[in-house]
């Protein structure tokens, strides 16, 4: 139970620190990856915990969405259990929905938490807007997202022995820097 509080409280702070370093890397800025990492932990710790604890709230009722409601819809339809079908279609569309409007936001909430001295209420209001304002370049990012992740989980699959050594390194930076690369330019034009 500690260990899981406290990959909770630091989950944020942790991709706060990153997004940062590659914010430096993006505009070619000069920097200390631990110092920066580390100053960045500290200094966006309160306002990165609170996103931190958002996105993974939201991401355990997705991932509880998509186990549960094909189980009931499936019971209905081989008549299991009585009921309309139609409503948990409209619901598990519902939640992928807002989890996909949330993973858009959190593309520049951490890039504001880091790079502006914003208010959460003007992050979330800021970040929402951001990803709608440039939907579709959010959508070509989230596509290579997934694409990136397919490959190494293909990869993953293929050559399991080798992948342990270069899974907790390449995807996660590749991911973080591609989000970061197509999104702080939509920051600073707007």
């Amino acid at each position: 139970a500690v260990c899981v509080l406290l990959f909770i409280m630091i989950f944020g702070p942790t991709i706060a620190g990153c997004t940062k370093i590659f914010r430096n890397y993006t505009l070619e800025k000069p920097l200390f990856i631990m110092d920066t990492f580390t100053k960045t932990f500290r200094t966006c710790f309160k306002q990165s915990c609170i996103m931190g604890i958002i996105d993974l709230v939201v991401a355990a009722s997705v991932a509880s969405g998509l186990y549960v409601y094909p189980q009931i819809i499936g019971m209905i339809n081989q008549g299991e259990i009585q009921g309309s079908s139609t409503m948990y279609y409209v619901m598990f569309i519902a939640g992928l929905s807002i989890a996909i409007a949330v993973l858009l936001m959190s593309f520049y909430a951490y890039l504001m938490i880091v790079s502006t001295d914003l208010s959460m209420k003007n992050i979330f209001k800021n970040s929402l807007a951001l990803s709608c304002i440039a939907l579709k370049k959010n959508l070509l990012t989230l596509l290579i997202v997934v694409l990136v992740c397919g490959v190494f989980a293909l990869l993953t699959y293929l050559f399991p022995y080798i992948m342990v050594f270069v899974l907790p390194f390449l995807p996660l930076s590749f991911v973080g820097f591609t989000i970061v690369f197509n999104c702080y330019p939509v920051i600073q034009k707007f």
